[in-house]
């Protein structure tokens, strides 16, 4: 498994665990009628804990690799990598729609930044997602 494999399932583990329990807590919170200020403090928090776990990860994969750590993208990986970024657009670009459908419909201030916070960690779940499963097709 390359280095950008690698680094690509660090991420997309750390989207789950971390924003998983964010999500699960929003929703806690949400049902025990906090304020807004409540989520911003669990969105800095996730936001903390993300950066800690991927900077860990990434230097323990550079610590652990075999290979060249700095080496281009060849051109199957550019294409992967393309690839990926376009699902993970799509999946945006839905996510945008749905939080302007939320904006229509009453939801609250933080209703609205917890659904662009889906929106965002969807995209790049499917994106990480793509680029694993296009390197695991060949």
């Amino acid at each position: 498994m390359s280095i950008r494999q690698k680094t690509a399932c660090l991420s997309l583990l750390s989207l789950l665990i971390v924003y998983g329990f964010y999500f699960r807590e929003a929703l806690a919170a949400r049902a025990a009628g906090a304020g807004l200020w409540d989520y911003v403090w669990l969105l800095v928090a996730a936001i903390v804990v993300s950066i800690i776990v991927e900077v860990v990860g990434a230097i323990v994969i550079a610590v652990t690799a075999r290979g060249a750590l700095d080496a281009p993208m060849d051109e199957r990986e550019r294409m992967f990598d393309g690839r990926a970024m376009r699902v993970g657009y799509h999946v945006l670009f839905a996510g945008v729609m749905l939080v302007i459908a939320t904006a229509l419909y009453g939801a609250t201030r933080a209703d609205m930044v917890n659904a662009m916070v889906l929106a965002i960690c969807l995209s790049e779940l499917a994106r990480y997602a793509a680029f694993l499963s296009f390197h695991r097709a060949g």
